[in-house]
């Protein structure tokens, strides 16, 4: 079967029946119908790898931007004008408390590169397409939803969740912010959870996949590293919600601002975390007046890191994927074959003779 990759001489052209273009002989049908299949499976690998290669690119930003936020700029102050006692800046538990706000630089270049990523992998279509995730469409069913079909919409629409929906300190948030929050990290485990899930089916239960043996364990050692990173980032988490409770020191220190608070920083000549802690005392928020420091702070790192490298393992599985695709390799010939302007110009050339 040649696909239309490589150049090959071409076959007379001959009119068939009357038609809207005349209808190709067979040979020209052939020939196109390959160069279609081709290109189609070349453009799945492509996107695919522009996905992966932004989805990279937003971890990688996000956790650079946020150590640099966090630890090499100047001390922040809290709302009362006064540094932070702990002599740290606020380091957020999760990557996305850190890209919630987007006018910052991380939610910037977290929102875009993750949107890029989801989109391209989306119009993809790349479990259909490439023989190394190609599982059958008959193997399973959910609700009569092929298993092709859910690896091909849960993990990007899950990014795009992930990006979109934005997730608050919990020691911030509301009811209606709890809402939002799950539909976050719901996102969150249909693109994470979603992706070793479908791995590991094309990996030890699938019996059409073409994998080869190198493949097999780079793509495994991928699952194996979202495993564990995710297993690590929900022990982290659940000891930095309770790090009070189990008597960890020392955790950040929230609490609603009071008249003697804004009327300190107006002493010491900061009318604008002034006008914020009255905002804070009027919508009764809590605002941060110590960050956390110590075991704390080392526990909340270790959560935020886990969570990075969570999603730097997805993607870079996903360029496994794609670097060991056949449909990589394809070389489609340097002409569109194109039986309907072939005829226009053998009557244009007739039409000129007479």
């Amino acid at each position: 079967m040649d696909h239309g990759l490589r150049p090959n001489s071409r076959a007379p052209i001959t009119r068939g029946f009357r038609n809207n273009c005349g209808r190709p002989p067979k040979v020209e049908l052939r020939r196109r119908l390959d160069f279609i299949d081709g290109s189609a499976r070349k453009r799945a690998v492509e996107l695919l790898f522009a996905g992966a290669v932004s989805g990279f690119l937003g971890f990688a930003f996000a956790g650079f931007l946020g150590i640099w936020q966090s630890v090499y700029s100047e001390v922040e102050l809290n709302f009362r004008g006064e540094p932070m006692e702990s002599g740290r800046n606020y380091f957020p538990e999760t990557v996305s408390e850190m890209v919630r706000d987007p006018s910052s630089p991380s939610g910037k270049c977290f929102f875009a590169f993750g949107l890029i990523a989801a989109i391209c992998i989306l119009v993809s279509y790349y479990p259909f397409y490439l023989r190394n995730t190609y599982v059958g469409d008959d193997h399973i069913s959910v609700l009569n939803i092929s298993w092709l079909t859910l690896r091909t919409f849960l993990p990007p629409v899950g990014l795009l969740l992930t990006c979109c929906i934005t997730a608050v300190p919990m020691s911030l948030t509301t009811k209606a912010d709890l809402v939002s929050t799950s539909v976050h990290c719901a996102g969150a485990g249909m693109m994470i959870a979603g992706y070793a899930v479908f791995e590991l089916h094309a990996l030890f239960l699938s019996k059409v996949v073409q994998i080869g043996e190198l493949e097999w364990w780079m793509r495994l050692a991928c699952v194996v590293g979202v495993a564990v990173t995710g297993g690590l980032f929900t022990m982290f988490g659940y000891l930095s919600l309770n790090a009070t409770k189990l008597g960890i020191c020392c955790a950040d220190v929230w609490r609603v601002p009071v008249k003697a608070d804004w009327e300190h920083a107006m002493s010491v000549d900061h009318p604008g975390l002034a006008m914020r802690a009255m905002e804070a005392y009027d919508e009764h928020r809590k605002m941060v007046l110590n960050t956390a420091n110590s075991t704390v702070l080392l526990i909340k790192h270790l959560e935020y890191w886990s969570e990075v490298w969570s999603g730097l393992f997805m993607v870079t599985g996903l360029l496994c994927i794609w670097y060991f695709s056949h449909e990589r390799h394809f070389d489609l010939i340097e002409d569109i074959p194109d039986v309907c302007l072939d005829h226009v110009k053998q009557s244009s050339k007739g039409s000129k003779t007479q």
